[in-house]
C-alpha cells in the first residue's frame, strides 16, 4: 500500500497512518462518499470493520489488514456531572457498544453481506 493515495475525512488535522501517504486530494464527509471515491479509483481508505457490515459498494472490496491495531472509542464525563440523564446515556452507550462489538467479530465480518473480499 506504500505510495497509494489516501482518501480520508475532511478534517485535515487527522493523519490515518503513521507513515505519510500521498493525499488523494479528495477529503470526504462520510463512508458513502469515501466508497464513491475509492470506487472511482481516486485512492484507498482505511475504514472501521463495522463499515463492511453497514455499507457496501459494488465496485469496492473490503480487505482486512491484520497488522493494524483496533481503534477504541471512549465515553467520558466529568466526575461531578452525575445525573439520571448521564446514567441513562452511559447505559445506552454500553448497550450500543455490546451490539456494535459484534460488528467487529472477525468471523461475522468474513461471512458478511458478500461485500468482503480477501483478494487484492
Amino acid at each position: 500500500m506504500a505510495g497509494e493515495p489516501l482518501v480520508w475525512h475532511a478534517d485535515t488535522s487527522t493523519q490515518p497512518t503513521r507513515r505519510p501517504h500521498p493525499n488523494s486530494g479528495y477529503l470526504v464527509r462520510g463512508v458513502d462518499e469515501t466508497l464513491e471515491h475509492v470506487a472511482a479509483g481516486r485512492g484507498i481508505s482505511f475504514l472501521a470493520r463495522s463499515a463492511t457490515v453497514f455499507h457496501s459498494h459494488p465496485d469496492v472490496s473490503f480487505v482486512p489488514i491484520p497488522d493494524l491495531a483496533p481503534d477504541q472509542v471512549c465515553l467520558a464525563v466529568a466526575a461531578l456531572r452525575t445525573s439520571p440523564l448521564v446514567d441513562d446515556f452511559f447505559t445506552a452507550a454500553q448497550e450500543a457498544a455490546e451490539i456494535t462489538a459484534e460488528c467487529g467479530n472477525y468471523e461475522m465480518w468474513q461471512l458478511g453481506s458478500g461485500a468482503v473480499s480477501t483478494q487484492g
